[in-house]
């Protein structure tokens, strides 16, 4: 017999308990279903009739029949239909009644022959007859028992399952029915697994769908091609089979019989048709496990953005089992389009910010040539002033306008080609000589600020390749705001020391002063607009380094132990006069 297993219902399982069964390995399949049934015959009285009528006619076979077999073995199926009655009597009756029956035809047909195979096909019926009427007996008290024990488990208010070694659930009582929330109909028959997907897929916090595309799968079958119209009717086909809560409240919907039960294409958006065909394509190309993005109109109006992951299940090759999860990304995509928004207007400002920069650079940049050319023009009217005129001071104020006038000409090409990204004008150099150049063409802004100069330029330094206008810049920039550097103090020396010199692989040339010094972090001395001056643009040592990296050098700033500032720049030698 098969024990009831059963546990108290006042806390949740994690998972069904094993059972026992019974020692030959069956499984209590009897008590699957209620036991208070009608019987198969209205009355014990119709069940005797039927016993008798069985029990003539074996008798009349075996007293008139020609036949040499065993024939009074029939008399079984009496004792059977007997055994239909809910009285054991009733079955001992039926066989003993039986057995003289068998008795009676030997003797009738053979009451004058020897003792012989008749007498031996006797003792077989008799035996049968014996067995199966202990049999039958045996088996109505087994299912007595067997009644008795359904009915405590159906009285029980416990909750009890009974699951098979297949692993299928046999019995579900209404305990369980009231634990689990599942009826009879719905758990019988189910594996623990599927109890335990159940249970996960109800209580996960995404939102999850169990789908049928059995019939999609059949019109997709039928189909040569499948164009949107065909999409559409795939789609119309797909039944939503369950849904969690989480898939009811990404829809919007009200009950979720509003969503099972119903199609997916009755929330699908026209913009995410593409997506539904890349879906089945993949699905039809035998894929097991997909992922595709889509957009869903919900209940309310409301357009969600997800991303669908569909797993077909394990042995379901007629789709009528799909899992889909569905990821909601609406408020991830609203962030990336007010990040992207943001981005544009960051674009904006920084294209008015690089406005500005331009404006300062070329103001900077043409300020300086304009400035010498103001004061070239006002040294030359003194000298034409004079009762005796110098008419070679005079030649070289103007020689030395026109120079500034050059220099403000290649500025302004400079500036357009260095904004325009284009390549500099490259050339083999020799640094020393451009140094030289650019001191003679300061020396007059120099002396006026009583700064002497200092040059220490060896003579076999090897040529450099760059811009001749944009490395002269540098060093234009570099003297003039040492000198500036210089005024700022009062007493002391006003030395200006420029050095060159070889490296490894380029040369190097340094700009050291006497003056203050950096007050602030080297480092962002180089960033635009940065300036330690109240008149000055903080535009000069941003440019200074743009043309620097430009040529594929580095510039760098530190103070001086004994005062004053001192600026590097290196710039690589030409490769052909590199050391091997």
């Amino acid at each position: 017999m098969c024990p009831p297993a059963h546990f108290k219902g006042g806390t949740r399982p994690a998972a069904l308990p094993d059972v026992a069964m019974d020692r030959t390995g069956g499984y209590c399949a009897g008590i699957t279903t209620k036991l208070k049934g009608k019987p198969l015959f209205r009355s014990d009285r119709s069940i005797g009739l039927t016993a008798l009528v069985s029990a003539l006619v074996v008798l009349s076979l075996d007293i008139a029949s020609p036949l040499q077999g065993a024939v009074a073995v029939l008399y079984t199926s009496t004792v059977l239909i007997a055994s239909w009655s809910n009285r054991p009597a009733a079955t001992l009756l039926a066989g003993a009644s039986c057995s003289l029956l068998a008795m009676l035809g030997f003797w009738y047909s053979h009451w004058d022959e020897p003792f012989g195979s008749p007498a031996m096909r006797l003792g077989v019926a008799l035996f049968a007859i014996g067995m199966i009427t202990m049999l039958s007996i045996r088996h109505r008290s087994a299912r007595d028992t067997l009644s008795e024990q359904a009915r405590m488990l159906e009285l029980t208010h416990d909750t009890v399952v009974v699951r098979g070694m297949d692993d299928t659930i046999r019995y579900w009582n209404e305990g369980a029915e009231r634990l689990y929330g599942w009826t009879r109909a719905e758990a019988v028959a189910r594996r623990r697994s599927e109890e335990r997907y159940h249970t996960i897929f109800h209580a996960a916090g995404l939102p999850m769908m169990e789908i049928d595309l059995s019939a999609a799968k059949t019109t997709m079958e039928q189909a040569e091609t499948l164009d949107l119209d065909g999409i559409n009717r795939v789609a119309a086909r797909s039944l939503v089979r369950d849904a969690n809560a989480a898939a009811i409240q990404l829809f919007g919907v009200s009950a979720p019989d509003k969503l099972i039960g119903h199609s997916l294409l009755r929330f699908h958006t026209p913009a995410a048709e593409r997506s539904l065909g890349r879906l089945l394509g993949a699905l039809a190309a035998g894929q097991r496990d997909i992922e595709e993005e889509a957009q869903f109109l919900t209940e309310t109006g409301a357009i969600v953005d997800v991303v669908l992951r569909l797993t077909v299940l394990e042995d379901d090759n007629n789709w009528s089992r799909l899992l889909i999860l569905a990821i909601d990304v609406t408020e991830r995509y609203r962030m990336q389009r007010r990040l992207a928004q943001a981005q544009s207007e960051l674009t904006e400002v920084n294209r008015a910010t690089t406005l500005g920069q331009v404006a300062a650079f070329i103001a900077h940049e043409i300020n300086q040539p304009l400035t010498a050319i103001s004061a070239f023009a006002s040294s030359g009217k003194r000298w034409l002033a004079r009762e005796a005129p110098d008419a070679a001071e005079v030649a070289d104020c103007l020689e030395k306008i026109a120079l500034s006038g050059a220099r403000a000409a290649d500025v302004v090409a400079r500036v357009r080609r260095l904004f325009r990204k284009g390549e500099a004008e490259q050339s083999e150099l020799d640094l020393a000589s451009l140094i030289r150049e650019t001191a003679s063409l300061l020396d007059r802004e120099l002396r006026e600020s009583a700064v002497t100069l200092h040059l220490d330029l060896p003579p076999d330094l090897p040529p450099v390749t760059g811009d001749r206008i944009l490395l002269q810049q540098v060093l234009v920039n570099l003297i003039l705001n040492a000198g500036k550097a210089m005024t700022m103090v009062p007493d002391g020396p006003r030395d200006l020391r420029i050095d060159a010199f070889r490296t490894a692989d380029s040369i190097a040339v340094d700009v050291a002063d006497s003056g203050t010094g950096i007050l602030s972090d080297p480092q962002t001395i180089f960033e635009p607009f940065f300036s330690s001056r109240e008149d000055g643009m903080g535009i000069g040592l941003s440019i200074s380094r743009s043309i620097v990296e430009q040529h594929g050098g580095a510039i760098s700033a530190a103070n001086r132990e004994e005062g004053g500032a001192r600026f590097r720049f290196s710039i690589p030698i030409t490769p052909a006069h590199e050391p091997a």
